[in-house]
């Protein structure tokens, strides 16, 4: 929006290059484009083509590479029993084959094949076989039990790649089935000879061990069956027994020497009839005396002489009864310890005559344990010899089976197209690159061809250049008295662009002190006719308001960042009550800023907060926002020209289209300011 009272220089910001300003006269038109786009179009084209032309031919010379590889399985050939493990044998048989594979001789056998073929004719062998171990290349395929090997050829030529493979594994074919003969044929020697010395062992080992038995007169391994140990083994016995004599007589002895200390009465023994019958011959004449003595009064017994004879009789049997008794035991006292005697030499004779068998038991000990080991030393030597006569059964049962044997499962193929380079790929690269280097080309260009700013001649406008997104079939808008602020022209045209609340945001944190009041204010609802037109007495920092001058005054709420601007401006003045009637918004010369100086600035934040379409965002832009804030919190039309100023027919039907759904609300009951305006204890 341009001021009607005056104008100054309108200028776009240094970063959009040199300041293309017209004179405008009615009926004044614009053709073809401005010296700065044309240059630029001549330097990003030519380094574009240049850059495009270098990459493409670097890109399309290179030499084609193909490759042609094929799939093998082998299977080694079976190795003999050994120490390690049989998965550690077949790991090492795989890893040999890999090794034949990729060994000089078939490479040179190989080599003898493709000479005649027209190819290596122009170098020496060496040079041929270097060349060859360089295209070729054997890896190893994991996961399979079975040995499986992919050899890979990569050649500038497709026919080569392909018959260096197929070559290779034709003549690694035939040497395989020599190895392989070559290999069962030795194994089978070696398993020959191993069994005739083990044989051979066998047979003089046998002949040791029978010797050695004649001159020990072993007649069996068997410990039981000498006489010598079961000799030994009958005195152990018998001394046993002995002892056992031995330590009871002495115990009876003892027993029978403490009976008669005591006085205790010992077992009868031998005299044990004899005693028996006085005992009973006793104990009749006591029965017959007490019965008198039961008939008949002691007086009368006493008189009588048959109980008295009774008496004596009875006197005289416990007599001899205690004389037998003393002869028994002393009789009884002899035997035990003749006993005991007896047991005790027949001990000593049994221990005596053990002592001389056992040297003869330790010297047939001996002999025995050596006649076992020879034994058992055989016993391995024979069973080794029975081991290996089962493996020379199996060698030559499955000679043919254990030779290596070779499975071409992927042949190699002719390459159709190269493996490398990738021309397609490598192309789009090189066209990515040769545009970015044109736009680099363009930017170092534009960033030393910057013009100041041109002082103010006459009255002037900017004119958005074609890349700025304007038709170049759009006639540019003419400076004059009675053209109404394009704000309002939103009968015929769309409504300017609305930012959305992160786009302000960005907005003010990129602008300047002064460019954050000036678009404050218009983020207030002001036109930038009214915006140039303010001055320090408009701003009421007592209450919070922006006095807006002219036809259509009105008060609005004070934006924080203008409400900071005023007052660093009446801090800043030397006599505030003067001061009060300047500009609010002054050029550095002390001018009125105006309003296309604002419109100016508008756009240069737009481009330091790297906005999208930046050449959009005018006065009108952010009064538009403005307006489309309040207007989507359903404020009443009729009170919108207290907020904004009064609005024509054909913005206010365009406005309606972001009325949301409901009933109207009044003036109050809305929010006056932006978020990014307010301040920081309402926001």
């Amino acid at each position: 929006m341009f001021d009607r009272s005056s104008a100054p220089p309108g200028v776009y910001p240094p970063q959009f290059g040199p300041a293309q300003t017209y004179s405008l006269g009615p009926g004044a038109e614009l053709h073809g484009r401005s010296p700065a786009m044309r240059r630029r179009i001549k330097v990003f084209f030519g380094v574009f083509l240049l850059a495009l032309l270098i990459g493409q031919g670097a890109n399309w010379l290179r030499a084609p590479v193909y490759r042609a590889q094929a799939l093998l399985q082998i299977t080694p050939a079976g190795a003999p029993a050994a120490t390690a493990a049989p998965a550690d044998n077949a790991r090492q048989a795989m890893l040999r084959e890999g090794e034949l594979l990729a060994s000089r001789p078939l490479l040179e056998k190989a080599l003898t094949r493709l000479l005649p073929q027209g190819f290596f004719t122009q170098t020496t062998p060496e040079a041929a076989l270097s060349a060859m171990r360089e295209m070729l290349t054997i890896t190893e395929q994991p996961g399979s039990q079975l040995l499986q090997v992919q050899v890979q050829a990569q050649a500038g030529d497709a026919v080569l790649a392909a018959r260096l493979v197929n070559t290779l594994v034709e003549v690694y074919r035939e040497e395989q089935g020599q190895i392989g003969q070559a290999v069962s044929a030795a194994q089978l020697s070696d398993a020959r000879e191993a069994l005739r010395v083990i044989s051979e062992r066998v047979e003089e080992k046998r002949r040791a061990l029978e010797a050695y038995r004649q001159r020990s007169q072993i007649i069996s391994g068997a410990r039981d069956e000498s006489p010598t140990l079961s000799r030994l083994k009958g005195l152990n016995q018998s001394l046993s027994s002995a002892t056992e004599r031995e330590a009871s007589a002495a115990g009876r002895v003892r027993a029978i020497e403490r009976a008669l200390a005591e006085g205790q009465r010992l077992p009868l023994g031998r005299n044990g009839a004899a005693l028996a019958a006085i005992e009973q011959r006793l104990s009749q004449q006591q029965e017959n005396l007490r019965a008198l003595e039961r008939q008949f009064t002691p007086q009368f017994l006493a008189m009588d002489p048959g109980t008295r004879a009774l008496k004596t009789r009875i006197a005289d049997l416990q007599q001899q009864l205690e004389t037998e008794s003393a002869r028994a035991q002393q009789t009884a006292l002899a035997e035990a310890r003749e006993e005991q005697s007896s047991s005790a030499a027949m001990v000593e004779r049994l221990r005596q005559q053990l002592a001389s068998d056992q040297r003869q038991v330790q010297t047939l000990n001996v002999q025995l344990e050596t006649a076992q080991s020879m034994t058992a030393e055989l016993n391995g030597l024979q069973r080794m010899q029975q081991e290996a006569q089962q493996q020379l059964l199996a060698m030559q049962a499955s000679q043919t089976a254990r030779q290596p044997r070779l499975l071409v499962l992927e042949p190699a193929a002719l390459p159709i197209k190269p493996w490398l380079p990738h021309y397609g790929r490598d192309a789009g690269i090189a066209l990515g690159a040769a545009l970015l280097l044109g736009f680099l080309a363009v930017w170092f260009v534009e960033f030393f061809n910057r013009a100041p700013p041109m002082p103010a001649a006459s009255p002037t406008v900017v004119l958005n250049q074609p890349w700025m997104g304007l038709s170049a079939a759009e006639p540019p808008p003419t400076l004059s008295a009675a053209a109404p602020p394009l704000a309002l022209e939103a009968g015929s045209t769309p409504l300017p662009r609305e930012l959305a609340p992160h786009e302000v945001a960005g907005l003010l944190e990129n602008a300047s002190t002064e460019q954050r009041a000036l678009l404050s204010a218009l983020l207030t609802g002001l036109s930038s006719a009214e915006t140039a037109a303010l001055q320090l007495v408009h701003i009421d920092l007592d209450a919070d308001l922006l006095h807006v001058p002219g036809e259509q005054g009105r008060s609005l709420p004070l934006p924080t960042q203008l409400r900071q601007f005023a007052q660093e401006r009446r801090a800043a003045a030397d006599a505030p009550s003067a001061a009060g009637h300047e500009a609010l918004f002054m050029t550095p010369e002390g001018w009125p800023l105006g309003a296309a100086a604002i419109e100016a600035a508008a756009i240069a934040a737009a481009h330091d907060a790297q906005l999208a379409r930046p050449q959009t965002v005018t006065a009108d832009c952010l009064r538009h926002s403005y307006i489309a804030f309040i207007v989507r919190q359903g404020l009443r039309f009729a009170e919108l020209p207290q907020v904004v100023g009064r609005l024509s027919p054909e913005l206010l039907n365009a406005l309606s289209e972001l009325l949301p759904d409901g009933r109207r609300v009044p003036l109050e009951a809305i929010e006056r300011l932006m978020p990014q305006v307010r301040p920081r204890q309402l926001a």
